[in-house]
């Protein structure tokens, strides 16, 4: 599948310190620690067919400039994806308050 994503900017040590923090309390409940390296980005969703892409494409190169705002983290959910033919249904593992 083909992902669209929105990069990160600001304060991305910050966003990176996050990510240390959840990979080791994942690592807790037996997920193993990711080998490459921390790119900050937002997963916006997934495209099943190409078919449409270059459309798609041209109407997000319109919105490469938008903000799409700042938030504060006070914990994350782990959950586990079942793939199906009726798209994925996610099952939650654990729940880590960071605060």
């Amino acid at each position: 599948p083909r992902v669209l994503w929105a990069g990160c900017t600001g304060d991305l040590e910050r966003l990176a310190g996050l990510a240390g923090a959840v990979e080791r309390a994942a690592e807790v409940v037996g997920v193993p620690r990711e080998h490459r390296p921390f790119v900050a980005h937002l997963t916006i969703g997934r495209v099943r067919s190409a078919r449409n892409v270059k459309h798609l494409k041209a109407a997000l190169e319109n919105q490469r400039e938008v903000p799409l705002g700042s938030d504060e983290v006070a914990g994350f959910v782990l959950y586990r994806s079942h793939l199906s033919n009726k798209g994925p249904i996610y099952e939650e593992v654990a729940n880590f308050p960071l605060t």
